[in-house]
């Protein structure tokens, strides 16, 4: 029992810093290539030979909109508040 109650912590530090993670790769692409516009549905334009690129969506990473909102707040934190919620957590 005692192992399995260690392993609690660790597997929430893992996920909150994935999470946090994604969060700022996501602020990255916004910053420079940009994010998917959305839509629905989502269609490409151009022709089978020559199609418009367009951005990746989030679907296409994987991550579904609830992720992506987890994600999204973590990554806004700064790195005090981050390790702040982390021994929050730890306790």
């Amino acid at each position: 029992m005692y192992i399995m109650y260690m392993s609690i912590p660790d597997a929430i530090d893992i996920r909150e810093r994935a999470e946090r993670r994604i969060g700022q790769l996501i602020e990255a692409q916004k910053e420079t290539v940009g994010l998917a516009s959305g839509g629905q549905p989502y269609q490409s334009t151009g022709s089978g030979r020559d199609p418009v690129e367009r951005q990746p969506t989030l679907d296409d990473a994987g991550i579904d909109k609830h992720l992506a909102d987890r994600a999204r707040k973590l990554g806004w934190l700064s790195d005090e508040e981050f390790a702040a919620r982390a021994r929050n957590w730890r306790r």
